[in-house]
């Protein structure tokens, strides 16, 4: 069955634990029969049952847990068109091969403090919400989207995978909108600095690296950074250096800022922190790791390198 052209996006509850339909159950064995997902009660709710028959493959499921509070996913479906009840209840198929758990759950409340949360995220609409299948739209999705992104940065290359798959990558919003916190107190002239001087900063250090990440195949301008081995903030003459810019995708660029990882000033091999991270998350990080591309031009400076493992690098 073909999938839908128009993007569809679905808050999707579990119950608590002691009735036997928890998301856990699905993320720790999604080849199960868990794929068959439906409830009792609530699947059969007026709402549940009309969103279930414009179901469509390849729609993103948002796994949120009842009583608990928290969206511990996202998923895709695998079927579409549900338009008959199949056994006792209404239910739809999860594909169990394209989903993510987040590491970090995403709390009910953070969701409801989302802008015109009530107006895009139909589960948020109620006190008491009745029914399994609650739908969102383009616009709550896209919010709930970057909470989750923020909330998980280290899951930021893993997200955007997923969304590759299921051809529903939402826009990126406009920086200037007056609808949400895009633009803030005190910070709107911080951002027009920035478009004057990282700017141009930035499309040369596109040019020089070939609009892809030094460190992974990832190569759209919207997921890269140019970002300073020696921060801004900590060394003004070296600002416009372009041996102490690199540029690299959000996930790698949040690893280096944070100093997860640094490049070796001989060889600009990626070292991964020991200290810091876990072995999981060392081999998650090595697992969408590249060896480092040189630049056309201006590879990054050995010194600048050097300041870094020192001072931001943590063993």
């Amino acid at each position: 069955m073909a999938e839908n052209s128009s993007p569809r996006f679905w808050w999707v509850v579990a119950s608590k634990p002691a009735s036997g339909w928890h998301w856990n159950d699905f993320f720790a064995d999604p080849d199960n029969n868990w794929n068959a997902w439906g409830g009792k009660g609530g699947i059969k709710s007026h709402r549940s049952q009309t969103h279930i028959k414009v179901m469509c493959k390849g729609d993103v499921v948002v796994a949120y847990q009842a009583y608990e509070h928290n969206i511990l996913g996202l998923i895709l479906l695998r079927k579409g068109k549900y338009h008959k009840t199949r056994g006792k209840w209404d239910t739809f198929d999860l594909n169990p091969k394209k989903f993510v758990k987040l590491n970090a759950v995403v709390k009910l409340y953070d969701v409801r403090e989302i802008p015109r949360a009530k107006d895009t995220i139909e589960f948020v609409r109620y006190t008491r919400p009745q029914g399994t299948v609650f739908e969102i739209t383009q616009e709550g999705w896209t919010r709930i989207l970057e909470l989750i992104s923020k909330q998980n940065p280290d899951q930021r290359h893993e997200i955007a995978t997923f969304l590759a798959r299921s051809n529903k990558m939402p826009p990126t919003p406009e920086p200037n909108s007056d609808d949400g916190p895009y633009i803030q107190t005190g910070e709107k002239e911080s951002k027009t600095m920035h478009r004057i001087g990282q700017g141009q900063i930035r499309q040369a250090a596109l040019e020089r690296y070939g609009n892809r990440c030094c460190l992974c195949s990832i190569d759209d301008p919207s997921l890269l950074v140019a970002g300073h081995v020696k921060g801004w903030a900590k060394g003004k003459e070296a600002r416009s250096n372009p041996t102490n810019v690199v540029l690299m995708c959000a996930l790698h660029d949040s690893l280096f800022g944070k100093g997860f990882m640094t490049l070796a000033p001989s060889n600009y091999a990626a070292i991964i922190s020991r200290g810091k991270l876990s072995e999981r998350a060392r081999n998650q990080v090595k697992s969408v790791t590249l060896n480092f591309r040189l630049p056309k031009t201006d590879p990054p400076g050995k010194d600048y390198l050097v300041w870094h493992r020192k001072n931001i690098f943590q063993m």
